[in-house]
């Protein structure tokens, strides 16, 4: 475990574990197990600026540098590692529009993002590997 260096990183870490008490519980894990998407979750992340995490402050985030991204992660996956990985695939896709999006799609799915108003998600697939990660080839 990552020992915290500011105050800030302590109360941001605090405030997201005191949040996952409150909105994971065991119905929580029925919903898992039914592949039903934590959107009550997901917009309560959100509203603690999560969702806006590797955002620029331009386009609506908050622009975590990678200390805060951590700090971040890792209370997130204190209670499930779930939680985690939707802000980590949210905030990675984010990310991708932020740096290789034209000014159009920047400005049309940023703020939508960092607000929390849509999910960010990728799809992989490849012919000779379908969605097996393990069995992609480079050429």
């Amino acid at each position: 475990m990552f020992e915290y260096k500011t105050q800030e990183q302590i109360n941001i870490a605090n405030s997201i574990k005191k949040l996952l008490d409150k909105h994971l519980d065991d119905r929580s894990f029925e919903n898992i197990q039914k592949i039903e998407f934590p959107i009550k979750l997901f917009k309560a992340l959100a509203d603690l600026g999560l969702a806006g995490l590797a955002i620029s402050e331009e386009h609506g985030g908050i622009a975590a540098g990678p200390i805060t991204q951590m700090v971040v992660m890792e209370a997130l996956a204190y209670r499930d590692l779930g939680p985690a990985i939707f802000i980590s695939v949210h905030s990675m896709v984010s990310k991708l529009i932020e740096q290789f999006g034209n000014p159009a799609q920047k400005k049309k799915w940023l703020p939508k993002l960092a607000a929390g108003e849509f999910v960010a998600a990728f799809a992989l697939t490849e012919a000779n590997a379908g969605s097996d990660a393990r069995s992609l080839n480079t050429t």
